[in-house]
């Protein structure tokens, strides 16, 4: 299967279709799984560095996107890092790519990342399957869905190697990583109805996984009594301290000469919180329209081996959740994790304001899915 194939698929646009056979093929056994994630992340989000972590891990989706020269490639982004399933024709341009985004994070930020790399065919050998689907957002922006149990072998290859067999090893690549069009400018956004509760939920070995899953959907839902329950929302958006984004950018994009840093930088900050601060005008009907379509693309739902949900929601609905997840893994069917917070945080990869052209990575705050992650491991060593 080509990327040509994967970009045909048709996506699906109702996410409680997600367990339908409909809209999934077989990953190819010479395509790779690629796992990315920060080692260590715990201790930056005690700092309050949690939007550092978010960056980061949205940044090995730019680098990937800006060597495919695409967006529309199968991806996932969760929190302290991502996953992919690729062809194999750039892998080794994706390899340098990624470990330049190594070497800078810990350089820039003083975080390390953990870049995993494992064939399908290897892991379909350990009696693993992968399928992939498409989960479209809005039209023109869509993440990739990942289902069928192959991730969890690929994860435990990959944090069980000691030999970098499938560990890519810590260099000195000093070029930059190609991070075009990764920005981080928004505030959090706080919640509207209590909580914001960040979800991380993997069915247990079954061969009705599907079926659990598609049962604890329908489940939920019903919890919510209206569709507000996405953590983005026009009235909590708002940007952040100028010089922190320009502070957090220049860190990101220190190859930049000087005359480059004020034209991508510090120029593009200035003109959003301008084109923010004047109610009227093309530019203010511009920034409107991006904020709607914005709402639309964001990733608060998602499916990696794993159902991940950012949901904003009341303390009760919180906690109807938890007595539901609860039963499911008293049942012997799941391992789940959650973890509460006042806000949802933002990371973008924006080529322009135009519709189609940009795509939103949400997480919640002090943790969000790396949280969430802790409490459903401590489950699985029961």
């Amino acid at each position: 299967m080509s990327m040509e194939r994967y970009q045909k698929l048709a996506p699906i646009i109702d996410f409680n279709k997600i367990t339908s056979d409909q809209g999934f093929l077989d990953a190819p056994l010479d395509w790779f799984v690629v796992l990315t994630d920060l080692r260590g992340s715990t201790k930056a989000i005690e700092e309050g560095r949690y939007k550092d972590v978010n960056l980061i891990g949205a940044a090995s989706i730019a680098v990937i996107k800006n060597i495919l020269g695409t967006r529309d490639f199968p991806f996932v982004f969760g929190g302290d890092g991502a996953t992919f399933i690729l062809p194999p024709d750039k892998t080794e341009k994706i390899k340098s790519g990624l470990s330049r985004l190594q070497n800078h994070a810990k350089k820039s930020f003083s975080l390390n990342l953990r870049i995993g790399i494992v064939s399908v065919s290897e892991i379909v050998a350990r009696g693993g399957k992968i399928q992939i689907g498409k989960y479209q957002l809005n039209p023109g922006s869509s993440i990739g869905l990942f289902r069928g149990g192959g991730l969890q072998i690929a994860e435990n290859m990959i944090k069980e190697d000691t030999i970098y067999k499938y560990v890519l090893p810590e260099n000195e690549e000093n070029d930059s990583p190609p991070l075009k069009d990764l920005s981080c400018r928004w505030a959090p956004i706080a919640n509207r109805n209590g909580t914001i509760i960040s979800v991380v939920i993997q069915v247990k070995k079954s061969a009705n996984s599907s079926e659990i899953y598609q049962k604890i959907l329908q489940e939920i839902y019903p919890i919510f009594d209206s569709k507000e329950y996405s953590p983005v929302h026009y009235s909590g958006m708002r940007l952040e301290s100028l010089w922190r984004n320009i502070k957090r950018e220049l860190n990101l994009r220190k190859e930049l000469s000087f005359w480059r840093k004020i034209k991508l930088v510090i120029l593009p900050n200035i003109i959003v919180r301008m084109m923010a601060a004047i109610p009227f005008g093309p530019g203010a009907k511009k920034l409107s329209n991006y904020l709607d379509e914005k709402i639309r693309t964001s990733d608060y739902k998602k499916m990696d081996d794993s159902l991940k949900m950012v949901l904003d929601c009341s303390v009760k609905q919180a906690d109807e959740l938890t007595a539901i997840l609860n039963a499911h893994y008293s049942a012997g069917e799941i391992y789940f994790g959650i973890h509460r917070s006042d806000s949802a945080l933002m990371t973008c990869i924006v080529e322009s304001m135009n519709s189609g052209d940009h795509i939103h990575f949400i997480d919640g705050s002090d943790g969000g899915y790396a949280m969430a992650a802790k409490q459903l491991k401590k489950q699985l060593i029961v």
